[in-house]
Parts: C-alpha cells; structure tokens; sequence
C-alpha cells in the first residue's frame, strides 16, 4: 500500500427535498449508474466456478490426452491446477478490489487502459461464448447415447432456455446451478469412491504395473504440451469474477468460493483420471470419447442394469448444462461492461426490470446459437484457451501495475500472497504454455487482438478518453497518471460497504462531537477540532491546526455530501481519531475552499454551496488502509438522501455519532445501579462478559469519550457504545438492551 498525501475535499451534492425548501437552494440532477443487485453469496460462488470446469474436460478430454502422454495425463492434470493458482489469486484480489461485472475486462482495462480492455473484453466474450456453446453441443452427444436426436438443434433450445433463466433473473439461474453443480459433485464423488474401491480390490500394485507402466510411455518432451491440452479444463473457474458486482461480501466469498472450486475439482479430476486409466486398457481408452461411461461399466456393475450408466450420463448432463448457464450468465455480463464504458453500443449496459442485462444476454446467446450451427466449435473452444492464457497473463501483470502504481484507492481486501513472486509466477507459466500448444493457438490469439485494435479504432476511440493505472505507475517515472482513475477506485471502496475487520463503528463510538449553532469563520471549526485531538495526539494545538490547513490539495476521494473531510497522517497517532463538527448555520464553499486550499471550490455568478458538517480524521501512517477504509465508510453514510436531514435534527452527541453508526452494529447503554448494566459498574473492560464478537467501543464519561483501555474500571452513569457483528449486538439486546438503553 503506497503512501498519499494528505489532503482535504469538499463536494456539493443537493441536499434532499425537505431542506431544500428550508435552505431555499435548488436541487441538482444526480444521475447514477445501472448497479446489479447483490444477490450471490458463497454456495453461488462455488457452483458458478465448480460448474464451469466441469464438461469437456472431464467426460471427453481424459482419453484424447492419455493418447499423447499415457498414464502421466494424471500429473498433467495436476501440474494444470497448480498453473492455476496465480490466476486464481489475481483475479481474487483484483475482483474483491474492484467487484465489477465484467470482471477480467474491467481490471485489464483499468490497469492498461481501453485499447487493452477491449482485447481483453472482446476477446474474453469470444471466448466464454465458444466454450459454452462446446458444452451445450457437449450435452447433446451424450444424450445421443440414448436417444436419437439431432445435437445442433438440441443445444440451440438450450441455450434459449438458458437465456430466459438469465434474463428473468440471475437469483433462478443460479437456484439451478446450485441444483446441477451439487448433483453432479455427488455423483462424481459416488464414481470416485467406488473406482478406487474397486481398484483396491483389484490390487494398487497390480494396476499400477499392468496400466501406470511406463509412467512417460512417449517421453518427456511431450508432458508440457498435454499440461496445455488439460489446462481447458480449469479455465472456467475465472469465470465467476464477471460477476463480481452481484456477490455478496465478495471479499471473503470470492477468494472461498473459488479456492474451494478448485480444491475439489481437482480431487475429482486427478483421482476419476486415475480410475479411468485402471478400468480401462490403453488400447481402448485412447480412442475413447465417452471414457467415464466406459469406465463405469467396469466397477459399477453391482448395481441394477442399466443404473451406473444412468448416473453417468445424469453426471454428464449437470456438468454440460452448468458450464453452457454459467458460461452464459458469465459472457453476457461482458458486454454490459463493455458498454458501460463506451467500447461497445449502449443498449447493452441496461439493466431489466428483472435485474439484469436483459438486451447482452440475449446478444450473447443469439451469438451463441450462430456458433452452434455454423462454426467448428470444439476446435474453437480448443484455440480460446491460448486467449485465456494470455488473459491469465494480463491479469498477473495487473496485480502488479496497481501494486507499483500506488493509487491511494486501491486498497485490497484480499491482497495476493508472496508479491510479486507470485504474479511473476503467473505470467511466465502461462506464456510456457501459450507457446507450447503450436502455432495454431497463437494464430487465433493474434486474430483476436487484430479484429479488437480495429473495433477499437473505428468505433470506441473517440468515445473514450479514459487512462489505465499504468499511467500512475509512469508518473512515478516522470510521466503522466489519470487521475480519475483514483476517483473510480474509491467510488468502487465505497460501493464495497464495511469489511469484517473494519473498525470504522469504533472510531465513530470514541468520536469526539463538536456541535456550532452560529456562522463562524472555517478557521475557528479547524482550531476547535486540534483542541479536541492535540491531547491525545501530542501535538500543540496551533501546530495541529496549522497541519489540518495544509492538508487539502487536489485529487483524493470524491465525498458525495454537504460537507468538508479533512484527513491527515500523524506519525504521533496510536490509532485512528475522528471528529465530527455540525455547523448548524452552515459555512459557504467558497469560504471554506479558501482555509484549505480547495482547488474546486466555485467561483463566478453560481450559487455558493454550503457545507453543514465538517469531519477530521486523525491516523497513523502505518494503518493507510485502514484510514481509506474508514474515509470510504464515512463517504457512503454521506451519500444516504436522508443523511443532511438526520445530521441537523439530531438532539444530542450521541445522536450525532448515531447517523454515521451502523444501526445493527453497535448498542448505546447507561450504567446504573437498577438496571441491568449495573452488574458492570466498578469492573475492568478486560473482564466484562459480552458475547463472541462485540466490544466496548467507547466509554463516555462526563461528557467526554474515553478509549477503552482494558484496565479502564467502569462507574456509574458511564455510558458505553458496545459494537460487534449483528448476531452479537441482538444477543447483548436480548439479555440487557430494553432497560439500559441510553433512550430509556
């Protein structure tokens, strides 16, 4: 995390209707951008990333690869999810960063700018888009084991069934995904067991000998490539990062239910490969299309006739049907974000009554059907994973791009582990593997950046004058950066909401609250607020005050409020201060831009703004990014329609920490000795008995907050703000909220 400058922002945003009328202003059109509902939480995830790997790669590929490298196909699996992991972990950080849909385009285009956002946009939609319409035609030829009908039409009515699950609602689409992915996870894992049952009963050594050797039975030289062949088979779990924006709390159900994804579809794929090659002999399986059914015939025997095949094929299905509505629900979100952008037609990006892109889902399976009738999609699908690799590359690279670039707003929730070894890793393995699939592969990639470059060129560069953060990163080389790049970065912090380890409700309990009924000057508001914090920071109180008026300066985090931030990094700071300071008569924008230097400050014949409410934020440097996730929070409360009107009517300091609290997280109470708080009166902090995930926030005393020191010891009348996740602020209401409640 790189070290900003402190700084200070004012931004005017017309306060709501009701004071409008009060204040006599006029309001100002807001317009905001189409947002996807979050509707995905962690089972989602898993089965969106579970489901997209399972297909192809499982029930046709096994018995083509084992042609080119015999037995050690089950290494190649292996050494495939391992090359994997540095993906996973980009687009994990990158996507909790920036949850967006879109997700691989959207980071690319961020980090690199528009003319690599759409090769990678494009390309990335090209590419989901062949690989479902493979396992939807996927599904037909199974389903040709037992009955006659026609595949190409067949797929074509799935994907327009699919295409009405994803337009009426991405929360069907992934109700039914759930139902495929799980059936199917369970059925292999059924498949699984017995193989290796029967394997055992046969005898591991006897196997081994018989099918396992040689290990390398067509050399070395020829394993890197079947590494390149497998790899298809895991590129699908990249996919749940184009719908980021609708997962909830994507910083921990991205990272879990991707690692989980990939956990246990490799268990399956290492260990259902190695059951394949024992049941069947080489000669058969090298010219196997349907290996697992083969393969089941052998072990699954003992069941009634016809009920293992059965199994197979209801396996086989689920996984098909999974990969084409996840690879749908994933595709169409692509050109949303193209359009969002401007790099691609604007219908695109609206969102339905429903909920979702309605008009790009129906584009991508339209796309879909021609692809299915006209195009050679198995070989398709094949050429996209030289394109997935070279996103793989993109996205590595990006982690590093907005690592070195410093952006103050990128602050990652999930940051990728060992940097930079770790996306170095990423990148050179997948360049290996590009170059070792043969010229065919790197043919089509450079297809797909050329048809990009000239869509780019003839359609969006003039629509378009957005930068990526690479521009940062040349600054720090004596070049140019974008700053509204910044801007974006924080606008997605703030849209992100409160993260688990936040302690943003602490820092607004122990606030200290300055309240100011008449006009004053902005320098008096400044030197109010050091005489707040120079105790506990310090620092003279002048000193203090003259480093909040020098702390403003152009760009940082654009706050959406009748309102003025002013924060600053102290070294002397032990952890985060916070004041908060209600001017009740208000102070002219003008007026404050020139204290602190506000470069945006409106001049001319326009009315003047007028700022209500004045917050500092005091932190240590060493917690940067706990002091940007606090600023996010404080953002978001302000951006609340009803925020102005609960900051001037509330009646008391507690009322006035209470707007920017989160009203399921904290609980304000009394001591007194007849209620039931009483029993924590003249008992230190450290051994109150509050519920698993709570605290006391903040101890107000006299009027004045107090830290929580562990071996602070409680009196009566003291007023505690006890916080906490809500299960344990309900738990403490439940056993002493309703009688000592500071409102009772």
């Amino acid at each position: 995390m790189g070290h900003r400058n402190n700084r200070v922002e004012v931004v005017w945003k017309a306060p709501c209707r009701k004071i409008q009328r009060f204040m006599g202003v006029n309001a100002m059109a807001v317009q905001s951008e189409a947002k996807l509902k979050k509707r995905l939480g962690l089972l989602d995830v898993y089965v969106i990333s579970t489901g997209a790997m399972f297909a192809s790669g499982f029930f046709l590929l096994p018995g083509i690869a084992a042609a080119k490298a015999g037995p050690s196909v089950i290494l190649a699996y292996l050494a495939a999810s391992l090359v994997m992991i540095p993906a996973t972990l980009a687009i994990a950080e990158l996507s909790t960063t920036m949850p967006r849909a879109g997700g691989p385009y959207f980071v690319i285009d961020r980090s690199f700018g528009p003319v690599m956002g759409t090769i990678g946009g494009m390309g990335a939609w090209l590419v989901l888009l062949f690989k479902s319409s493979f396992a939807l035609v996927g599904f037909g030829a199974y389903l040709a084991l037992v009955l006659e009908l026609p595949v190409e039409p067949l797929a074509m009515g799935l994907t327009v069934v699919f295409a009405c699950l994803n337009i009426f609602g991405v929360k069907e689409s992934a109700r039914l995904q759930r139902v495929l992915v799980m059936a199917l996870v369970v059925i292999m894992g059924f498949y699984v067991v017995n193989g290796l049952w029967w394997a055992a009963q046969q005898g591991f050594g006897e196997i081994n000998r018989e099918r396992m050797t040689p290990f390398f039975p067509f050399g070395l030289e020829v394993f890197p490539s079947t590494v390149g062949m497998v790899f298809v088979s895991y590129a699908g779990l990249t996919k749940v990062a184009n719908v980021a924006e609708e997962v909830k709390h994507p910083e921990r159900n991205l990272p879990l239910g991707m690692a989980a994804a990939l956990l246990t579809v490799t268990l399956i794929y290492v260990l259902g490969v190695y059951v394949m090659l024992s049941a069947i002999p080489p000669e058969i399986l090298h010219q196997d299309l349907t290996p697992v059914a083969t393969a089941a015939q052998q072990f699954l025997g003992w069941m009634p006739a016809g009920t293992g095949l059965a199994l197979v094929l209801a396996a086989a299905f689920s996984a098909f049907a999974s990969t084409g509505n996840a690879g749908l629900m994933a595709a169409s979100r692509l050109p949303m974000a193209l359009a969002r952008d401007g790099l691609a037609a604007q219908p695109l990006e609206k969102v339905s009554r429903f909920g979702t892109p309605a008009i790009s889902v129906l584009v991508t399976a339209g796309f879909m059907i021609l692809a299915i009738g006209l195009l050679n999609v198995e070989a398709l699908a094949r050429m996209g994973s030289a394109f997935l690799l070279f996103v793989f590359v993109l996205l590595n690279l990006s982690v590093i791009v907005f690592r070195e670039s410093r952006i103050a707003s990128y602050v990652p929730v999930f940051p990728v582990p060992l940097y930079p070894w770790t996306p170095i890793a990423g990148v050179l393995s997948s360049m290996a593997l590009i170059l070792v699939l043969g010229w065919q592969y790197v043919l089509f990639l450079a297809a797909v950046i050329t048809i990009s470059l000239v869509w780019y060129r003839f359609y969006a560069a003039k629509r378009v004058e957005r930068r990526g953060a690479i521009y940062n990163l040349f600054e720090r080389l004596a070049k140019r950066k974008h700053e509204s790049l910044e801007e974006e970065l924080w606008t997605v912090l703030k849209e992100r909401g409160p993260s688990e380890y936040d302690l943003f409700d602490e820092v607004v309990a122990r606030s200290r609250v300055i309240d100011i009924p008449h006009r004053v000057d902005f320098r008096v508001v400044i030197l109010k607020a050091s005489q707040c914090l120079a105790g506990d920071l310090q620092v003279e109180v002048n000193e203090l005050a003259r480093l909040l008026e020098q702390s403003g300066g152009p760009g940082g985090p654009p706050v959406a409020s009748e309102a003025v931030l002013v924060d600053l990094y102290l070294p002397s700071a032990k952890h985060p201060h916070l004041v908060l300071a209600r001017l009740e008569r208000g102070i002219g924008r003008d007026e404050v831009g020139k204290v602190i230097g506000d470069p945006n400050h409106p001049s001319g014949k326009e009315p003047t703004p007028v700022i209500y409410a004045a917050l500092f934020l005091v932190s240590p440097e060493k917690r940067a990014s706990q002091h940007l996730r606090i600023l996010s929070e404080l953002s978001a409360r302000m951006d609340d329609p009803a925020f102005l009107l609960a900051w001037l009517q509330a009646d008391s300091p507690e009322e006035i920490r209470e707007v920017f609290l989160r009203t399921d997280r904290y609980l304000l109470v009394r001591l007194k000795p007849d209620n039931p708080c009483g029993q924590f009166m003249g008992k230190r902090v450290k051994d109150l008995s509050l519920p698993a995930h709570s605290s006391v926030a903040a101890i107000h005393r006299n009027g004045e907050p107090l830290y929580p020191h562990p071996e602070e010891i409680l009196e009566e009348n003291d007023r505690l703000i006890l916080v906490g996740e809500p299960e344990a602020i309900q738990e403490l209401y439940e056993q002493i909220g309703p009688l000592c409640k500071l409102s009772s």
